[in-house]
């Protein structure tokens, strides 16, 4: 019976892995496609100078993978992550865009923890914005939690208009300044995953 009772328990667990995995992996689908794209046209590259743009945006995107993919593992453990795992993701993803020519800096302001759908969410839109092509050659975020609220500033340069991403994020706001810099600020108050 004890036996018995212990499988069942492993065979729960293996089933709840195995949704995770699925989810992930699906969530990840649109990640995977730019990826197989970028390899593809990595393929046809004539030069070294060709090339090393590519192999920049590749290491974006596979770095923004392994990063969510770690976020979303440790939102199924617990509701509430070391707001360190949400700057080791920011900051990882910032270097790997420096191997694109693209300047990024991240600026923090965090407790000792963060709602880990919080930190999903936030990366997400940090993601959208790195979607925004080969036009992106700046940005800069900054971040600031108060009272349970996650303050988030993004500016970015590129020549995409980042107003469609108003619609997929619930309370952002945008804006395109005389400079042709896109402002982004969202305040998003603390949820549970």
């Amino acid at each position: 019976m004890k036996a018995e009772n212990a499988q069942k328990a492993r065979k729960l667990k293996l089933e709840e892995q195995t949704k995770l995995y699925d989810l992930v992996e699906q969530q990840s689908a649109p990640q995977f496609a730019r990826l197989e794209t970028l390899l593809s046209q990595l393929s046809y590259a004539q030069s070294q100078e060709e090339a090393k743009p590519l192999l920049g945006r590749i290491a974006v995107v596979m770095t923004y993978i392994k990063r969510r993919r770690n976020l979303v593992f440790l939102a199924a453990q617990k509701n509430f992550i070391d707001a360190y795992e949400l700057s080791l993701c920011l900051n990882e993803s910032a270097q790997a865009l420096q191997l694109c020519g693209v300047s990024c800096t991240v600026r923090l302001k965090l407790g000792e923890n963060i709602s880990a759908a919080q930190a999903i969410a936030l990366y997400d839109l940090f993601g959208a914005v790195l979607d925004t092509g080969r036009s992106l050659t700046a940005m800069l975020l900054f971040i600031e939690q108060s009272g349970g609220v996650l303050r988030t500033r993004i500016s970015a340069s590129c020549d995409e208009s980042l107003d469609v991403l108003c619609s997929r994020f619930d309370g952002l706001s945008c804006e395109h300044d005389v400079d042709g810099l896109w402002h982004l600020t969202w305040p998003l108050r603390e949820v549970t995953a």
